[in-house]
């Protein structure tokens, strides 16, 4: 929730949505990165959780496509 409120409220505007995914992604990817080859695994799902939350602006969203993410993985 952080990624996605915090840098929208206070360091982008609304107009720049590119901008907001790429730099939240890089964010996102560099906090799960292991191995170097796996940031694009990472930047990907960062941004594919940000624009299911911006799709709609609903926090559910936020949550459930993570969730839905990790449950594969269980």
């Amino acid at each position: 929730m952080i990624y996605r409120g915090f840098f929208s409220q206070y360091f982008f505007k609304k107009d720049q949505k590119w901008l907001k995914v790429i730099v939240r992604s890089t964010i996102f990817g560099s906090l799960h990165v292991v191995y170097p080859i796996e940031f694009s695994t990472y930047f990907t799902l960062g941004a594919i959780f940000y624009l299911a939350y911006v799709h709609r602006g609903n926090i559910v969203d936020l949550i459930a496509v993570p969730l839905l993410n990790n449950s594969l993985l269980v």
